[in-house]
């Protein structure tokens, strides 16, 4: 029933978000690790945004897509369904998704013609693209 309601409210943060899940299929390696990392504690599941000091193994990939800044939470989200001890952010990419602008102008009649002026905007919307990892740790330690 938690995960459920997790779910939800990470589905209602995300927005137009999406997510999607590829198992890591094959023998597994002696993936990199690092002395050192930083780390983030969120739903007693930690978020690597470097890699790990402890060996694991792959369970298989997230990529993520949104512009509503929930990427942590449909990482958690994925990594509880697939019972995952962590998460490893890898890559992240930002693009455009749409832009928006407008403006206002008049005219004003003189002896010569007319004086013109006006002012206008535009802006872009952005979403970024995440790639994240769910590990198990080989040694069976949370």
């Amino acid at each position: 029933m938690k995960l459920l309601a997790f779910t939800l409210l990470a589905l209602t943060l995300a927005g137009c978000g999406t997510v999607s899940y590829s198992p890591y299929v094959g023998q597994q390696e002696d993936w990199p690790t690092a002395k050192g990392a930083f780390v983030k504690m969120r739903d007693n599941i930690p978020i690597y945004r470097g890699l790990p000091a402890r060996a694991y193994t792959v369970l298989g990939h997230v990529v993520i897509t949104t512009d509503s800044g929930a990427e942590e939470m449909l990482a958690i989200s994925r990594a509880k369904q697939h019972q995952a001890d962590a998460i490893l952010f890898v890559d992240s990419n930002t693009f455009t998704t749409g832009s928006f602008g407008g403006g206002t102008g008049a005219a004003i009649p003189t002896r010569g013609g007319a004086m013109a002026f006006g002012s206008g905007y535009s802006a872009t919307t952005q979403g970024v693209q995440y790639t994240v990892l769910l590990i198990k740790w080989k040694d069976g330690n949370p």
